[in-house]
């Protein structure tokens, strides 16, 4: 198999660390011969040979790559092989890509509908740029074929959670986060908020705020993870403001989970249908890839004020 073209377009193109760790790691796990495998690459050519049959894995990442975008890429082959557990160590709350938060409380929760199951737990933070987070993850085997997903109504939201944690910062700004946060969501109607606030043992400096809506179909997330030189007031405004633009939509998934959901979707026995406040181009991309692999055919359609997503999928089996 050849890649080419990666990253295409994009600033810095090419492979980024946790790109490239995310494709040597699924080289490892099915025993492949790879060339262009570095970092600054636009092409690689990937060979599996077969799953290795073993326990336990460890992950590495030498900054603070994205601990969210490596086990989302090796999940899905380890879930189809075996219970086994996995270690990844690297940035577990970066911008640009899913925060361990958001793995834990919403993308797994809702891939566990359709087979895949994993309990997650975060040992140590880790901020950019030092990185140095570590999680660790129990990975059941899944049963398959995997189950179909329909989630076209979000329903009433039951609870909301917000958290502010931060490492080697003063108290003051993780409090000056909440008070923020929490007085933007009371003028916008949303009260009774449940939060968890404090410092984190991380290997640097940092922080992140993340809330959590629970509605009764779905969960949504919503992240602002903490820049140098950035008020952390200005963090409130953007995780309010996004959790806020999506309340106003009528999709029942959020952008990013509705993108993060496609692979299962087309690997799922049966018709799968999803609606979203939109369709991102990263979505339409990912589909578009995914369609080159297997035999399906996604659907994007336009509700009033929604998107909507369905797919047969192949009902795989190992």
């Amino acid at each position: 198999m050849k890649v080419y073209n990666i990253r295409g377009g994009r600033k810095g193109g090419g492979l980024r660390e946790q790109h490239l760790r995310a494709i040597q790691a699924t080289g490892e796990l099915v025993r492949a011969s790879l060339k262009g495998a570095e970092l600054g690459s636009n092409e690689i050519v990937f060979c599996p040979r077969g799953m290795v049959d073993r326990g336990e894995f460890r992950i590495e990442l030498g900054t603070a790559g994205s601990v969210g975008l490596v086990f989302q890429t090796v999940f899905v082959p380890l879930s189809f092989h075996r219970d086994c557990s996995l270690v990844i160590k690297g940035g577990t709350h970066v911008r640009w890509s899913p925060v361990a938060d958001y793995i834990g409380e919403v993308f797994l929760p809702a891939v566990e509908r359709m087979g895949p199951k994993a309990a997650m737990e975060v040992s140590r933070w880790g901020f950019y740029p030092r990185g140095g987070g570590i999680v660790r993850f129990a990975i059941r085997k899944a049963g398959l074929p995997l189950k179909p997903i329909n989630v076209m109504e979000r329903g009433r939201p039951e609870k909301i959670y917000l958290i502010v944690k931060a490492g080697g910062l003063p108290e003051d700004v993780v409090m000056r986060g909440v008070r923020r946060a929490t007085e933007r969501l009371d003028k916008e109607g949303f009260t009774n908020i449940e939060v968890d606030s404090g410092q984190v043992g991380s290997a640097g400096r940092g922080m992140y705020m993340f809330l959590l809506v629970e509605y009764e179909n779905i969960r949504a997330g919503f992240t602002a993870p903490g820049e140098r030189g950035r008020r952390v007031e200005a963090l409130a405004d953007e995780l309010v403001d996004g959790f806020t633009g999506y309340a106003r939509m009528e999709g029942a998934v959020d952008i990013h989970l509705s993108d993060q959901l496609l692979l299962y979707m087309a690997l799922a026995e049966g018709m799968s249908r999803l609606s979203t406040p939109a369709i991102t181009e990263h979505a339409r991309t990912n589909a578009s890839i995914i369609e080159r692999f297997l035999p399906v055919r996604f659907e994007f359609s336009e509700r009033a004020r929604s998107r909507v997503v369905k797919v047969e999928g192949v009902g795989y089996r190992v």
